[in-house]
């Protein structure tokens, strides 16, 4: 099975592009639902989602970043969390035995709800930010961080 992240490739703005970007993040961010004109000439409202997924395409092509839309199925295999996650398919088996995600069994086959995936992945980068804010605090505490050492 291909790895899941490897779906399509990423899409970065060319030069010359900024303008019209940023004439499209000011009508997104104006709070208004923009419409799509259809091939018949009707107006068709955009949806919240996918104007959720469009502001924040653009913003980040904005910003000159690489995009790639990615579609994730509602279930996982334990190959693809553990592609999700940047975690190896072993160490992802030990989380599971030690119920760190939700895991469900079907026959012998194991399947990781999307929405635990993701739960437990933002609740991991929220520790790891915590953990690192608190080293900085400390060392700059115990004046072992020297503005003097940067050139």
């Amino acid at each position: 099975m291909a790895n899941i992240l490897d779906q399509q490739a990423a899409v970065v703005a060319q030069a010359g592009e900024q303008t019209a970007l940023q004439q499209v993040q000011v009508a997104l961010h104006a709070g208004q639902a923009p419409t799509l004109l259809g091939p018949d000439g009707t107006l068709i409202v955009l949806p919240p989602s996918v104007m959720q997924v469009l502001q924040q395409t653009i913003d980040y092509l904005a910003l000159g970043n690489h995009v790639q839309v990615l579609a994730l199925p509602d279930e996982l295999s334990p190959q693809q969390a553990a592609d999700l996650l940047n975690v190896s398919r072993t160490y992802l088996l030990k989380m599971l035995e030690h119920g760190d995600i939700p895991v469900k069994k079907i026959g012998t086959r194991r399947r990781i709800r999307l929405q635990d995936v993701l739960y437990y992945k933002q609740q991991r980068d929220t520790h790891e930010r915590q953990g690192l804010a608190e080293l900085a605090r400390l060392s700059q505490e115990m004046n072992l961080y020297d503005d003097n050492d940067t050139p």
